[in-house]
């Protein structure tokens, strides 16, 4: 994502490791505890203000 031109300061990973709170199956480990490793992307960007497209209009022919 950085290389794509988002700035470091604004990327962050966090590990929730083993709370349990955050568990899908709670105390499941192993293979059995699979549910519980994954990875959650979230991008709040904005963006730079641009303005809207232009709409099409529809033309009245005779």
């Amino acid at each position: 994502m950085t290389s794509g031109g988002l700035n470091g300061a604004n990327v962050r990973a966090v590990s929730y490791g083993e709370d349990r709170n955050r568990q899908v199956r709670s105390g499941a480990t192993g293979e059995a505890g699979r549910d519980n490793r994954r990875v959650a992307l979230v991008v709040d960007y904005a963006g730079p203000m641009a303005a809207p497209a232009a709409q099409p209009t529809a033309s009245a022919t005779s």
